[in-house]
């Protein structure tokens, strides 16, 4: 079933700009998806914003267990959310917030919104 969960956060991470893997009652997943959302909200107007953006919450699903391995494997990560721009794993809640104090975030949004 693992294998089956690693493949899905593969395909969702390819189809969408940005994902947001995250659990409804974590801390650290509130203040990663608040980043997202304010690094998006310049975007936010555009009609295909919900095909680009994701936000997948992982206490929500049955397989929650599974996703959690297989993002743990891929990112090696064992706790908290993670972020994805362009296909590519930024990290958790920290890293994401350090970018986006940074004035990196918004770039790197912009780009894979673009692309």
């Amino acid at each position: 079933m693992a294998s089956a969960a690693r493949e899905l956060v593969r395909r969702l991470v390819a189809q969408h700009r940005v994902v947001v893997f995250s659990k409804t009652y974590c801390p650290y997943s509130m203040d990663a998806k608040a980043v997202v959302r304010s690094a998006t909200k310049g975007i936010a107007s555009s009609s295909s914003i919900k095909d680009k953006l994701l936000v997948l919450e992982l206490d929500q699903r049955g397989d929650e267990s599974d996703m959690q391995a297989a993002l743990s494997e891929l990112t090696g990560r064992t706790f908290g959310p993670t972020v994805w721009v362009g296909g590519k794993f930024i990290g958790g809640s920290t890293e994401t917030r350090d970018l986006y104090e940074g004035g990196k975030l918004e770039k790197m949004v912009n780009s894979a919104m673009a692309s």
